[in-house]
């Protein structure tokens, strides 16, 4: 947009008498000159119960302001379109997922939009006209941005890492910034600011951008290409946990099939929907069956879909195998699926082909089966409740997820994950957590996993009313846990004490049952003798036992001691 700047001096009959046009060029300034002499309603037309207000001139939008004239009879006019675009300007830089500050020469802040305040805790209100040592926490002048504004040279993808005058938490940003240069003269600086959450969500419209571009169609938006959770989404350094995903990192790109094993609450759709989006199949459809939630009578036409007339009342429809064509199926929980189905099931792996409930003819089906079970998959097919066949069809790679109980040592990094996630619920942002509650959440069982942890955390965000979350704002079974378990009762104390250890188990006359039974009678057996020499202190038991003392009180509650 061109500046526009007009001085129109307006005599009592309003008659222009002259005209001042000023812009940066200087170009055919004199280009109004016509109106000289001409009533102003030739020129421009104002409402004249109104000082100010917004008019066209040109086909330009701008603003007017009139001023009555303290040294001679009529008035002046004000006519500029730079107040205009500057809103305009300010409104678009609003909209842009990220960062932007603008500073002067000096290093004064001039503009910061929103997602620059999101990103570092601050509010322009405050820190526009700021210089940059009184916004951030410098020991020094020579800061990445500063330098690039007294060198007036760029400097792109740095890596950034500071506080702000109006927060103690550090942020970690890759920023560029470059000198704004006018007729030669450098005048400012813009730095663009990126923060993680900027970087992923990029990397996410990449690869719809991708997928875009194979289909060869303008038509793909996020309704038509879904996107998943990836592998950055997944958070923890425990060993255990990492060499799961790494694994699952592995095979993600190659086509066999995955069994995941894990407690409920692990993460399990987490961990497929990472694999499907690593893998060669990321650009097609990702469809999940919950196998545990759909009831018998259903799961089979909604996995293959159905024919009209097969049963009554049944119409044509495709079922969850055609949808995923091409893609990735998940399947929940396979150990609660019907075993007629998985003998359908079984087929369409061997095959790749499948019939519709009714159907006369076999389809095509290009899919690949990640499947999860939240209980001992091997046990699980000697309960017959997985079918030996299926089994080692879609157990080419089995990936075992830890539960939480047994990865402590990430309680800390998930609380942190998951407060960010849902720190901002209306006009309160919660920064912190007290370390109080990190030792008395290392110290519960979780048998919900960290979907319990995050649940908690969101619970706590929503009705705490200060900056620091307490246990204060724990749900009422964690806050209260350790008056459950902190030791065991007197009266069971003398139980365990006055037990008496019953004989060895005869395994030769125990034959039929299963390993899994004998060794839980031994475990029972090895419990109750530890809890009684201890006095039934939990965590001495534990310690004697070479275990984590919310391992020591899974097994107490899965024995009922």
């Amino acid at each position: 947009m061109i500046s526009m700047n007009i001085i129109c001096q307006v005599d009592t009959n309003n008659i222009i008498r002259n005209i001042i046009s000023i812009n940066r060029s200087n170009n055919n300034n004199k280009r109004f000159d016509i109106y000289i002499n001409q009533p102003l309603e030739s020129f421009i037309n104002l409402d004249d119960s109104s000082t100010s207000g917004i008019i066209s001139i040109e086909g330009t939008t701008a603003n007017y302001y009139k001023f009555h004239n303290p040294l001679h009879n009529g008035y002046t006019v004000f006519i500029t379109n730079s107040i205009y675009n500057l809103n305009i300007y300010e409104s678009s830089l609003d909209e842009v997922s990220e960062g932007v500050n603008v500073f002067d020469k000096k290093g004064y802040l001039l503009f910061s939009n929103k997602k620059a305040q999101e990103i570092e805790h601050s509010n322009r209100k405050i820190t526009i006209g700021k210089h940059i040592q009184d916004i951030y926490q410098l020991d020094s002048e020579e800061t990445q941005r500063f330098h690039c504004i007294k060198s007036k040279t760029p400097l792109y993808d740095y890596c950034d890492y500071y506080k702000t005058q109006y927060s103690d938490d550090y942020i970690v940003t890759l920023n560029s910034t470059v000198p704004i240069f006018v007729n030669n003269d450098m005048e400012a600086a813009v730095c663009v600011i990126n923060s993680k959450e900027n970087i992923e969500f990029t990397s996410k419209k990449l690869r719809k951008l991708e997928a875009c571009k194979q289909s060869k169609s303008i038509t793909i938006n996020s309704q038509s290409i879904n996107l998943y959770y990836t592998f950055s989404d997944i958070v923890g350094s425990n060993q255990a946990f990492t060499e799961a995903i790494n694994l699952a990192k592995f095979v993600a790109e190659r086509e066999c099939s995955v069994l995941l094993h894990g407690e409920t609450g692990t993460g399990k759709e987490l961990f497929a929907q990472s694999i499907h989006s690593s893998s060669m199949r990321k650009n097609k459809h990702f469809v999940a069956l919950n196998c545990a939630a759909i009831p018998e009578t259903l799961a089979e036409s909604i996995l293959f879909g159905t024919e009209k007339g097969s049963f009554t009342g049944s119409m044509t429809k495709e079922g969850l195998l055609h949808e995923a064509n091409g893609g990735t199926l998940f399947l929940d929980e396979i150990n609660s699926m019907d075993i007629t189905i998985q003998a359908k099931l079984l087929r369409v792996l061997q095959e790749k082909k499948f019939r519709k409930v009714g159907g006369l003819k076999d389809l095509d089906c290009d899919v690949r089966i990640i499947s999860s079970t939240n209980e001992d998959p091997i046990e699980a097919m000697k309960k017959g409740k997985i079918r030996s066949d299926l089994y080692y069809r879609i157990n080419t790679v089995k990936i075992d997820i830890p539960p939480l109980r047994e990865r402590i040592d990430d309680i800390e990094t998930l609380c942190e994950y998951f407060l960010s996630k849902y720190s901002c619920r209306g006009n309160r942002i919660c920064y912190d957590i007290d370390p109080t509650v990190i030792e008395h959440f290392k110290k519960y069982s979780w048998p919900g996993n960290t979907r319990e942890l995050l649940h908690a955390i969101e619970f706590a965000v929503t009705i705490a009313k200060e900056n620091t979350i307490t246990i204060d704002e724990m749900p009422a079974h964690i806050k209260n846990f350790e008056q459950q378990f902190s030791s065991v009762t007197d009266v069971n104390i003398k139980q365990l004490k006055d037990t008496n250890a019953p004989p060895p188990l005869d395994v030769s006359a125990h034959y039929q049952q299963t390993l899994e039974d004998i060794m839980a009678y031994y475990e029972k057996q090895t419990l109750v003798n530890v809890l009684a020499q201890h006095g039934g202190n939990v965590t001495k038991s534990a310690e004697a036992l070479g275990i984590q003392r919310q391992s020591m009180q899974y097994r107490m509650k899965k024995y009922d001691l």
